[in-house]
């Protein structure tokens, strides 16, 4: 199993409408990755929003959001 993993996400942005972000999917490799979004940009909606792909790369058994939640109050939920 490899030690990081490459997550595809592809996030549209209209003005006056909230962001639609969407998991593309979870690759092994950053070549696996990049072959993920040569596939998903031959579909329609995709097509429409050619630079909302992005690739982050996340090491494994790691947390990635580790201070709670923000609340309005300013105060923050765990």
């Amino acid at each position: 199993m490899p030690a990081s993993v490459y997550i595809v996400q592809h996030v549209r942005a209209e003005k006056g409408r909230d962001e639609d972000a969407r998991l593309v999917g979870v690759y092994s490799t950053k070549d696996a990755a990049k072959s993920a979004i040569l596939r998903a940009g031959t579909q329609p909606d995709f097509q429409r929003f050619p630079n909302g792909f992005k690739i982050s790369k996340h090491p494994l058994d790691t947390d990635h959001w580790t201070a709670g939640i923000p609340q309005p109050n300013g105060a923050t939920r765990y």
